[in-house]
């Protein structure tokens, strides 16, 4: 005997709540409190829910893909950001096209137009280094398509995004570096235009004015790629007043400083401290392993997946700009142990 497809309105009835409520639920609402989405959600998986969004989308004309944007697909960050992304899409019963901008700005114009082309029905995005603004995406927009930004993001109000709270982040990160009595204090950031470098910077400032340490324009640093962060470190660390602890703000330039600091044969923590921002494997199988600001890519894709499916759900309520900061962690390890009499 075929078993009855479960439905909304008998998710609704078991819980004692509206059809309504059930349905924004699932659609991670703002409106509706995370307790409830839990009671939601976990009771759509025991009856093994499933909306039939293909089905309307036909009924409606309307495209069952989306669109996602990012600068590449390598390291740990992005692949695991796609795996969040794609399980949202999934169980709204949409398609991901994935496309990779290579860092290059022309690269994601031509990203834009070619989904464009393809009639999705909604866009998440991380910029390229290049990106300065978004003036190539209105085509997108004035097409009544959806767009939510996350992590790489050129500083712009009126936008919806996802991200971590980089000032704070950085900040902590930095009070850690000090408190564990590092005095010269590298920041490697990347491009100057976006708000990872931009607040990341600022909580890194703020550190040091909070415990009485001058800032020095020379101790921040930028790279895009790999390559870049071992060319910036190989140059800090031949200085004659050599930094004694470096904090990068990706896995890329965390990888770049790595080699750096590997060829010029010296050890950390004993010659040179590390700290980074990472979601990434790397942290761990080190030897010293690295301490690092933890922010889960699997988080971040899967909120911003679910705040663009609101944004198509609900065209006429998401109007007003929203913004989704996320918690990070800081996961002390080998990299930066205290120095004697710190």
């Amino acid at each position: 005997m075929r078993r009855k497809q479960t439905t909304l309105k008998g998710i609704a009835e078991i819980l004692g709540v509206s059809h309504t409520t059930v349905s924004r639920a699932l659609k991670d609402h703002p409106d509706i409190s995370e307790e409830m989405k839990i009671q939601v959600q976990q009771l759509a998986k025991e009856l093994n829910y499933h909306p039939n969004n293909l089905a309307v989308n036909l009924r409606k004309n309307q495209s069952s893909t989306i669109g996602v944007i990012i600068p590449e697909i390598s390291f740990y960050f992005f692949p695991s950001v796609l795996k969040g992304i794609e399980e949202v899409a999934h169980n709204m019963g949409y398609n991901v096209m994935i496309m990779q901008s290579n860092e290059s700005l022309q690269r994601e114009k031509e990203n834009v137009r070619l989904l464009l082309g393809n009639r999705i029905a909604g866009l998440l995005v991380s910029v390229s280094y290049e990106t300065k603004e978004y003036s190539h995406f209105d085509e997108i927009e004035n097409a009544g398509i959806p767009i939510v930004f996350f992590d790489k993001v050129v500083e712009q109000k009126n936008i919806f995004k996802v991200d971590i709270d980089g000032i704070k982040a950085a900040r902590e990160g930095t009070t850690h570096l000090i408190e564990s009595g590092f005095k010269n204090i590298v920041l490697l950031a990347g491009n100057p235009n976006m708000s990872i470098s931009i607040d990341r910077i600022k909580g890194y400032k703020q550190a040091l004015e909070a415990n009485g340490m001058a800032m020095v324009l020379e101790n921040i640093l930028y790279a895009n790629n790999l390559d870049e962060a071992e060319f910036v470190t190989q140059q800090v660390i031949s200085r004659k007043n050599r930094p004694d602890a470096i904090f990068t703000i990706s896995d890329q330039n965390l990888s770049g400083a790595l080699q750096a600091i590997k060829k010029a044969g010296l050890t950390i923590p004993d010659d040179i401290a590390i700290l980074s921002f990472s979601d990434g494997p790397l942290t761990t199988i080190m030897n010293p392993s690295i301490s690092s600001i933890k922010h889960s890519g699997y988080q971040i894709g899967n909120k911003a997946a679910s705040l663009l499916f609101y944004r198509i759900q609900n065209p006429e309520q998401a109007l007003i700009p929203i913004v989704q900061i996320l918690e990070t962690e800081l996961v002390i390890r080998e990299s930066t142990r205290k120095r004697q009499g710190a």
